[in-house]
């Protein structure tokens, strides 16, 4: 989904199919106790271009996986 303001825009990707009427945007998701879900939103302004990442919880998963790894590898 995109939205733009004046220079500013925004990106928000889910991994759902995005319904959108108007100014309104909907997800229906189904989970189970234990499950969860990741949406990537991104800033950007007008000329530059913003990605759509369409697998947001594996760029959530890769990003934890990074910081625990720096966190207990680290001499801290």
């Amino acid at each position: 989904m995109l939205a733009r303001g004046g220079s500013a825009v925004l990106v928000l990707a889910g991994p759902a199919p995005t319904a959108v009427d108007g100014s309104t945007a909907r997800w229906r998701l189904d989970l189970e106790a234990g499950e969860s879900i990741a949406f990537a939103l991104q800033y950007s302004t007008a000329g530059r271009r913003a990605c759509r990442c369409e697998h947001a919880d594996l760029e959530v998963g890769d990003t934890v996986a990074f910081v625990l790894h720096f966190v207990t590898s680290s001499d801290a």
